[in-house]
């Protein structure tokens, strides 16, 4: 907000790889075209609230700029501060020290502030699976995958069989290994849950590649406090019923929002409708798993599905034995399957450490849990 009133003199770069944030801060800081540009894909239809920017503009106090400019782009400004964005909650804004970083680094040309960087970042949950041993289990799996593809493509009863092991893709009968999904989920975890877990991490991985690392607290607690979600889920569904009943209104604004930050929020409306929405007391958790049960799958897979959707399963995290049987047993509900859950019950969906329950020491108390590695191979 600072810039925006003119307290700084330097005008404000924004890097950050989410026109969904460009979007919330225009309406959380109230932006216009007076003192904010945005530059971002001509792909992208989405309407941020501003016209949309190009590298040629006259710069303006506020200047959001997303991974279409982090290239080739060349932008001046004397007096351009350069500003990167991680948002944890969105994996594609998690920026590689490596590679984007330094794209980004001195992307604008004159400026006196060329060799400082500010990088606004949330720290994601601690993982408890190193990168070397994550890329070891992968290594692991990727065998064990290739050998099941081999003895299962091709067999008659192939078509009748589904997998959501993460690197297969199916073509009718056959399933095809895909190197392109490792490489992808290994970036993620190295990103994601490795790099910015810890401010250590984070802090090493800089000087790796020569930046001076330096404190930017007083920036960083600002924005911290800027709630870019500005509306909670029940909210944004509760406007949106208000609005569909307005039958005559041609625009829907509500509406192209709701499901463009909720995806899955079309659907429930469809299958569920707002009394079920509202029945599941508006858990989103609980809203996927419903829509999971009114699927055409085998048991497994709905399983399987649920507990994809789920925040508590994390690669590369421990979880309590209990929380382990509570959501199995969640899950089992919602699905309308009738089964006692056990913690053991983890074991047939995801590897785990030793195959096992093991006990770890959680604020000084010994505790049995589980140390996910990742999802099995499941075909049913």
């Amino acid at each position: 907000m600072k810039f925006k009133n003119g307290e700084y003199k330097e005008n404000a770069y924004f890097f950050v790889n989410s026109v969904g944030y460009i979007t919330d801060l225009v309406k959380i800081c109230d932006l216009d075209d007076s003192n904010t540009r945005a530059i971002y894909s001509k792909n992208n239809k989405t309407d941020v609230g501003l016209k949309r920017g190009s590298t040629l503009d006259q710069p303006k106090k506020i200047n959001f700029i997303t991974s279409t400019a982090f290239e080739g782009c060349d932008i001046y400004d004397e007096d351009g501060l350069t500003f990167i964005i991680s948002d944890s909650s969105e994996t594609q804004t998690m920026i590689d020290i490596s590679t984007k970083f330094q794209q980004i680094a001195g992307r604008i040309r004159n400026s006196k502030y060329a060799n400082v960087i500010y990088h606004i970042f949330k720290e994601t949950r601690y993982s408890s699976l190193s990168y070397d041993d994550f890329k070891e289990f992968t290594d692991k799996t990727i065998s064990e995958t290739k050998e099941m593809i081999s003895d299962i493509s091709g067999k008659s009863y192939a078509d009748k069989i589904s997998t959501n092991e993460l690197y297969v893709r199916k073509e009718g009968k056959n399933f095809i290994f895909d190197p392109n999904r490792v490489k992808i989920d290994l970036y993620n975890f190295k990103i994601c849950r490795n790099i910015y877990s810890l401010r250590a991490n984070l802090n090493a991985e800089y000087k790796k590649y020569n930046f001076e690392v330096d404190s930017f607290d007083f920036i960083s607690e600002e924005v911290r406090n800027i709630n870019v979600m500005a509306h909670s889920f029940k909210e944004i569904v509760e406007e949106l019923k208000e609005e569909e009943q307005e039958i005559y209104r041609l625009d829907r604004p509500v509406r192209d929002l709701a499901f463009k930050k909720y995806p899955f929020l079309e659907e429930a409306i469809n299958k569920i409708g707002f009394k079920g929405i509202e029945e599941l007391k508006y858990n989103i958790t609980n809203i996927k798993i419903k829509l999971i049960g009114k699927l055409d799958k085998s048991e497994d897979n709905k399983v399987m599905l649920s507990l994809k959707g789920s925040p508590l399963l994390k690669v590369g995290e421990f979880i309590e034995s209990s929380k382990v049987k509570a959501l199995f047993q969640k899950i089992y509900r919602e699905l309308g399957i009738t089964k006692v859950a056990k913690g053991t019950d983890i074991l047939n969906y995801y590897d785990v450490k030793d195959n096992k329950e093991i006990t770890k020491k959680i604020d000084g108390k010994a505790t049995k849990g589980y140390l996910i590695y990742r999802m099995k191979v499941v075909f049913n």
